[in-house]
């Protein structure tokens, strides 16, 4: 995987903790344990973002392929590629998962839409390692829109 290449595509930084204050606004508010999302860029129906495991969480192997909160993480990287941000969506779905390797306490997640509207998402994600090999792809999720939580 060419993470440059996404790099260029994706040129708008987000700050992570401007992620989280959008989650915020629809009712959502991630205790600490589950903010992974480091740094975040955003590209034409496509984002990518620097996941890192939270202090203080233990990453046992013997115990996960990966973690929760890494994946939870991961996912939570949609919110930079949908534009407007017009509510949250939830994985409903998933077509098929690739696993390649355990992707580690840190990586990067690439979403990018293949459709969207004010109901319905449907994406590609990719957990990329920091050699550019791909350590897990989830193949078409389908994300369900949910009303604001407030």
């Amino acid at each position: 995987m060419d993470l440059q290449a996404i790099m260029t595509r994706c040129a708008a930084e987000i700050p992570a903790a401007e992620c989280y204050r959008t989650f915020e606004e629809f009712g959502v508010r991630f205790a600490n344990a589950f903010c992974g999302i480091a740094k975040l860029w955003r590209g034409e129906n496509e984002a990518l973002g620097r996941i890192e495991l939270p202090a203080g969480i233990e990453l046992s192997e013997d115990r996960y392929q990966i973690h929760p909160a890494l994946l939870d993480a991961a996912f939570q990287v949609l919110i930079g590629a949908i534009r407007p941000v017009e509510g949250l969506y939830l994985p409903t779905l998933l077509e098929g998962v690739k696993l390649h390797h355990r992707p580690g306490r840190r990586f990067w997640s690439h979403v990018r839409i293949r459709h969207h509207n004010t109901t319905q998402v449907e994406a590609a994600l990719e957990l990329i390692d920091d050699a550019g090999n791909i350590a897990r792809r989830y193949v078409a999720s389908s994300l369900r829109s949910i009303s604001r939580l407030k």
